[in-house]
């Protein structure tokens, strides 16, 4: 019989093999030559049987690491598209408020609203309100001083 014509049969794993080789590969993805000789004796397997093993696995996980990465994208993407046609359709009444003379940037108040402020800011208004009033107050007493002095002290000579 030749080498070229002999047909390989697979290799099945029992149960304790899968879950020993399982438990290695979730403590250590790649094995260094003394860990894949080690566990290869544990499992009454070849060097080569692990190595190939573990690298099944690892090709395994990329690629099911690589489908929750896509089905992840993809939820992004129909997320982004649902965000961008929203925008363009904002972008478009946008437009067509525009073409009917009002501007998009301001906010039409109907006349009867009534604007209201809200408490701290109406005290800060109150008390510049306040603090305006007396200074004009303090101006017209000071206006007044000097007139009353001018008129006391008599004619100082100017004109």
């Amino acid at each position: 019989m030749n080498n070229k014509n002999v047909v390989r049969k697979k290799l099945r794993l029992t149960k304790e093999q899968s879950t020993l080789l399982e438990e290695g590969f979730n403590r250590h993805s790649t094995l260094n030559p003394a860990q894949k000789q080690s566990l290869a004796e544990q499992l009454n397997l070849k060097p080569r049987q692990v190595e190939v093993w573990f690298q099944n696995r690892r090709a395994r996980t990329k690629l099911k690491q690589s489908e929750v990465d896509c089905e992840f994208l993809k939820k992004c993407c129909e997320s982004l598209s649902i965000e961008n046609q929203r925008l363009k359709q904002e972008l478009q009444e946008l437009k067509s408020l525009n073409g009917n003379g009002t501007s998009p940037l301001y906010i039409q108040i109907p006349k009867a609203t009534m604007l209201t402020m809200c408490p701290s800011c109406e005290k800060m208004v109150k008390a510049r309100h306040n603090n305006q009033a007396a200074a004009k107050k303090a101006e017209e007493l000071n206006v007044v001083r000097k007139s009353s002095n001018k008129l006391q002290g008599g004619f100082d000579g100017t004109i």
